[in-house]
């Protein structure tokens, strides 16, 4: 989703960098469902598609869209659908050769915690 456009269209304030809460690849707002000291916690990765607040936790894109621009959840996913644009297919993902590789002993598959935390940060779990 192009989210930097649709902010731009709105007039929405949003970082890219420059602020203890902005990371590469995301692009941060102040969280509307947030009160207190006010900073850019809301964030959206520019290679997904869900909200995630330093404070709240996570929210839905439709929820969010709805909550910032004061429209109805259906107004939201028109919205949205038109800064969506083309879903691109996943890129292949190249084969790892492990030659002469050992893994450590001791390893334990992903608990679910630990998939959350991966999957939150924009990264894939199973790929990993």
């Amino acid at each position: 989703m192009n989210i930097i456009q649709l902010y731009e269209d709105y007039g929405i304030d949003y970082k890219t960098e420059g602020h203890k809460h902005c990371r590469e690849g995301w692009v941060n707002i102040p969280c509307p469902f947030c009160t207190g000291n006010p900073g850019y916690h809301l964030g959206f990765p520019l290679d997904g598609f869900v909200f995630k607040c330093y404070r709240c936790g996570k929210h839905g894109v439709y929820e969010v869209i709805s909550k910032l621009l004061s429209v109805s959840t259906k107004e939201a996913k028109q919205i949205v659908t038109q800064y969506r644009g083309k879903i691109q297919k996943p890129v292949s993902k190249p084969v790892i050769k492990s030659i002469g590789f050992k893994l450590p002993s001791g390893l334990v598959d992903l608990q679910p915690s630990h998939k959350r935390y991966l999957t939150d940060r924009g990264f894939d779990p199973q790929y990993l």
